[in-house]
């Protein structure tokens, strides 16, 4: 088959009836499962959408009903994960029937909810590399052993007689006591059987632990441990500040004291280091690896970060939880847009492309949003480098001249000597744009204002003076007035947050931000001499 269109002609069907339901699900299910590597990436996602649509209006027993059917082939782990995620139903009905090789289980069990690793071991048919991870994740069997092998006796040798029993009216029931019987004398210590988070607490202490390594995955769950403290350990959380926003902002963590309040040996003060994990096909994030080395002597509480680190990380949450449904609207609207599921009226395409520039706007805000937060919070850094800042600004006011002479204005920019200042051509070049765009949409038609460029004690300070309509503001760093239709794009958020975001960056750079004397002014560290020269090429890609 050269050209396998079989997932746009579904995607195409309209299904209305429970019976076109059920049969555009159970075709989804099958071409999902078994998608080849490098299919279009726009239609598989056309199809995840159009899946969870009708697992939406198909009652969780008829859908597993249809995993279970003799013809559904799960090879896909994207597809098994996201049914293992699902009902009751569905995910026993799932876990069940993925036929997937052993390096594929390897990734996908510690992604799967621990109730769905516990459907797995009940499948006799697993590959020996997806048992390896079950018993590393401290998932084990709850059945009665085998029955032992019966050994012949020799005939003159007496046997021993056992007692009647009149409740063991047949020999499989009296096997099976037996088996109880024998199950319980020989059941596992307690330490070796993993437990609830609030059980055990009587349980013999182990000396000697003294480090292990863990892993975390995305959520700051440990997901994996080593064997001997797995049952103890998976499914809890580190809870530390610093661990929490490494996590949220995909960070390593080094040298965190924590102290482990779980009901075992475990329990004490730990020190956590660990790194990122990434996907080697895709980059998403995968969680953190790392180790746990208990730590002797610790003060009574563990360092704690600062308040700033908690407000900024409530900002940021926010901002997630306000992405995904954005992000979710741009998606259908890019859809509708595309015509990815069949033609459409030029009308819906054009209302499409609209709200996908909307969803898009409202994005670039939140990113700005999160920028500032994070500049603020003092855990985000510019990247560093060694640019020539004559070069940037004449640039970007370069950029600007054609929105300039609509109205007739200039900006006259004099610069005697250069500055290499101790910035990345784009954060610099970001910088300079958020600063001269606000300008540039304040002048008026005819006017011309001047800016300049001096160098002394090794600081760079550019001077800009401000036009009429702004300087008659008692502080253009709290204009809240929002962007004129086609202005220039300084910030969504209009031009005071853009002056603020400035002045964040500014600061962080090592330098300032401020209005003085009828002027804007940025002031920035100029680069010692030694440094590597970067090039303004970025600068001038705009």
């Amino acid at each position: 088959m050269q050209i396998d269109d079989r997932l746009v002609t579904v995607l195409r069907q309209r299904a209305t009836g429970e019976r076109a339901l059920r049969t555009q699900y159970r075709q989804l299910i099958d071409l999902l499962g078994n998608a080849r590597p490098g299919s279009d990436t726009s239609l598989r996602t056309a199809a995840w959408m159009r899946l969870a649509e009708l697992a939406r209006q198909i009652p969780a027993e008829e859908r597993a009903a249809i995993l279970r059917e003799p013809g559904i082939r799960l090879r896909q782990p994207d597809l098994v994960r996201n049914l293992a995620e699902g009902e009751l139903q569905t995910a026993t009905a799932a876990l069940a029937k993925a036929e997937l090789p052993g390096e594929a289980w390897e990734t996908l069990i510690p992604q799967l909810p621990l109730r769905a690793r516990g459907f797995l071991r009940l499948r006799r048919d697993l590959p020996g590399a997806a048992i390896a991870v079950l018993e590393r994740l401290g998932v084990h069997d709850r059945g009665l052993p085998h029955p032992e092998p019966v050994v012949p006796t020799p005939a003159n040798e007496e046997r021993p007689e056992e007692p009647a029993n009149e409740n063991q009216p047949d020999s499989q029931i009296g096997a099976l006591v037996k088996r109880i019987e024998r199950f319980r004398r020989h059941r596992p210590a307690a330490g070796a059987a993993p437990r609830l988070p609030l059980e055990g607490r009587d349980a013999p202490a182990r000396t000697g632990i003294q480090g292990f390594d863990f892993g975390l995955g995305p959520d700051g769950t440990v997901d994996w441990a080593e064997s001997h403290v797995a049952p103890y350990i998976v499914g809890a959380r580190l809870e530390h500040p610093r661990v929490s926003r490494a996590v949220r902002l995909r960070q390593p963590v080094e040298g965190v004291a924590i102290l482990l309040a779980v009901p075992n040996e475990l329990a004490g003060r730990w020190q956590v280091d660990a790194v990122p994990r990434f996907a080697e096909i895709g980059g998403h994030f995968l969680g953190h690896a790392g180790r746990l080395r208990r730590i002797a002597d610790l003060p009574e509480e563990a360092p704690r970060a600062p308040d700033t680190d908690a407000g900024t990380d409530r900002i940021r949450q926010l901002l997630h939880e306000l992405r995904t449904p954005v992000t979710a609207i741009q998606g259908y609207a890019e859809l509708i847009q595309q015509q990815v599921a069949g033609e459409l009226p030029h009308a819906y395409r054009a209302l499409g492309a609209n709200i996908a520039g909307d969803a898009a706007r409202m994005l670039s805000g939140f990113d700005e949003i999160d920028r500032y937060a994070r500049l603020t919070g003092r855990s985000m850094q510019l990247d560093e480098g060694r640019t020539s800042l004559r070069e940037a600004a004449s640039l970007t006011i370069a950029h600007l001249e054609p929105a300039l002479k609509a109205r007739s204005a200039r900006i006259e920019f004099e610069a005697e000597e250069d500055a290499q200042v101790a910035l990345a051509p784009h954060e610099l070049a970001s910088l300079l744009w958020r600063i001269f765009a606000v300008v540039a949409n304040g002048l008026g038609p005819h006017e011309t204002i001047r800016a300049s460029l001096d160098c002394t004690d090794r600081t760079a300070r550019l001077a800009i003076a401000l036009p009429a309509s702004l300087a008659g503001d008692a502080d253009p760093f709290l204009a809240t007035a929002a962007e004129a239709a086609g202005s220039l794009s300084a910030s969504m958020l209009g031009s005071g947050f853009a002056l603020r975001l400035a002045r964040a960056e500014a600061t962080a750079a090592g330098g300032a931000f401020l209005r003085e004397d009828g002027a804007l002014r940025l002031t920035l560290p100029e680069c010692p001499e030694d440094s590597q020269e970067i090039s303004n090429s970025a600068i001038d890609g705009r």
